[in-house]
């Protein structure tokens, strides 16, 4: 039982230690290949995320997750047209603006992305994009997009939060750099540390006690 406490102890220690790992940073969304071919060409080429690239992807409408990626293909918004909207590669993001859109993690670095709109460019062509913290806001930047793609420069980080707001309708978002830093340990894990430490202390004193 001592002996198992302690390598418990000695591997919550190293895990303490051991630098927090963190997600890939350049995101083209090349690397997804399941699409789901539905019956209608509106929904073909589609691949909805939830947790991916170390970040969880919800938003909309009672949190529902509406950021989808396509492949060349049929678009979301005109269902017959072929056209690559990819920025590079073949892969794109598009997202549907529907009360606000959220990229959740725990340490977030949101550098930049390259995004424009999808479908018809109308007066509510501006976004907001805002970083939070512990529900504080810590940044924000708005941007006026149009039916072409542009550099957006965002440069947040130590967010737990990415919310983007407006237009309504569809956002196209690619090569977006981000990253995010792993979980601090859970509480268990202090635990452990600190049962197995005062066993090796317990074992030492008894050690010299017999001596």
């Amino acid at each position: 039982m001592m002996k198992k406490c302690f390598t418990a102890g000695l591997f919550a220690f190293a895990t303490l230690l051991a630098p927090a790992a963190s997600s890939a940073a350049d995101i083209g969304f090349e690397d997804i290949t399941d699409f789901t071919h539905a019956s209608s060409p509106y929904d073909s080429y589609h691949h909805l995320l939830d947790t991916a690239y170390g970040v969880r992807w919800t938003g909309g409408r009672y949190d529902q997750r509406l950021w989808s990626v396509y492949a060349p293909g049929p678009s979301p918004w005109f269902p017959y047209d072929s056209a690559n909207y990819a920025h590079s590669g073949n892969n794109y993001l598009s997202a549907q603006m529907i009360e606000g859109l959220y990229i959740r993690g725990t340490d977030i670095t949101l550098t930049s992305m390259w995004a424009r709109l999808g479908g018809t460019v109308t007066d509510y062509s501006n976004i907001t994009v805002a970083a939070y913290k512990d529900g504080l806001q810590i940044g924000s930047k708005s941007f006026t997009l149009s039916d072409t793609y542009q550099f957006l420069d965002i440069n947040f980080s130590g967010a737990d939060t990415i919310a983007i707001n407006g237009p309504y309708g569809n956002l196209i978002v690619d090569d977006m750099v981000l990253t995010n830093v792993g979980p601090v340990p859970e509480p268990g894990t202090y635990a452990m540390l600190l049962a197995g430490l005062g066993l090796v202390g317990f074992a030492a004193r008894r050690k010299r006690t017999a001596a």
